[in-house]
Parts: structure tokens; sequence; C-alpha cells
């Protein structure tokens, strides 16, 4: 998987005295690029485990990564046989890897490069059906060393077939 994004915004304020001239102008500027590559490979051990590995790169200008880079191995466990994976699945996975930064400048913590150990655990259910489709994602990633730098989602879509070809 790849994603690619590129934003270029700008602004500009301006002063003006009483009679309404501009005495000062100044324009602000807001460029991020952002890009993400992301590989997983997956082994099914039986009809409801796996386990896979996957590994990250990325680039983020608003959060001052240059670069950042994931290694994990996960374990998943689905509810529901693999083999009914096409029309409904109800998973869970949990697992442990290194996540790496190098930043573009110093952080607030004084650090242009590191190397942290991290885990997650996420919980999502898939269902495709004539009527459509619903998902429902959570998932929740800390630091080993740190467990209060922590990131939790809960995502969610439907999508409902209104009539055929069009939902």
């Amino acid at each position: 998987e790849f994603e690619f994004s590129y934003s270029d915004d700008r602004a500009t304020v301006q002063d003006f005295d009483s009679s309404g001239n501009v005495i000062a102008e100044e324009t602000f500027r807001n460029l991020q690029r952002d890009w993400v590559a992301e590989l997983l490979q997956v082994k099914s051990i039986s009809s409801h485990l796996s386990v896979g590995l996957q590994a990250e790169l990325a680039q983020q200008t608003f959060r001052n990564q240059n670069l950042r880079y994931e290694a994990r191995t996960a374990v998943e466990y689905n509810l529901f046989p693999y083999n009914e994976a096409t029309r409904r699945e109800l998973s869970f996975r949990y697992g442990v890897g290194v996540t790496g930064f190098r930043y573009a400048d110093t952080t607030i913590f004084d650090r242009i490069r590191e190397t942290l150990p991290s885990h997650f655990i996420e919980g999502s259910y898939e269902s495709r059906q004539p009527w459509g489709s619903a998902n429902l994602s959570a998932e929740h990633r800390s630091y080993l060393h740190d467990a209060s730098k922590r990131a939790t989602e809960l995502n969610g879509e439907l999508s409902v077939r209104v009539f055929s070809g069009f939902s």
C-alpha cells in the first residue's frame, strides 16, 4: 500500500492605517508533504488464527517526521473462519514491534532521532452483505517503555445499497 498527499496553503495578513491604506503585509505558507508505504505479510495457521509481519516507512511534515519506520509482528484471531472473510469478519489482533523516528527539527524532548519499542491491540468487525457493508474498528497503541504516550482510534463506516449499482 502506498499513499501520498501534498498541501500548499497560503494566507496573507494585512495591516491598515486609519485611511484604509495597507501599511504592512505578510504572507504565511503552510507546506505539507506526506507519504506512507506499508507492506503486510500474513500466514494463516488455522481456520481462525494467523500470524503476520508488517513494515512501514513514512514521512509526515506536520508531525516533524523526516522518516518514520515501523516493524511489527502480530497474531490475529478471527471469530469466523477465514473462508468467510469476504462476507464477514470479527477479528482481534495483538502485536509488538519497534518504531523509529528521524525528525526534521529537534523535538521538545531535545531529540533529533529515536527508536522505541511499541505494541498495539485492535479489534475489528466487517460485514459485506447484499444490502451493503458495515465496518467498525478500534485500536490502542502505546510505547512499552512509557504507557502514558498512547493513541486510541475508533473508526466506522456504513454503506447501504439503495438499488443495484447505487449505494
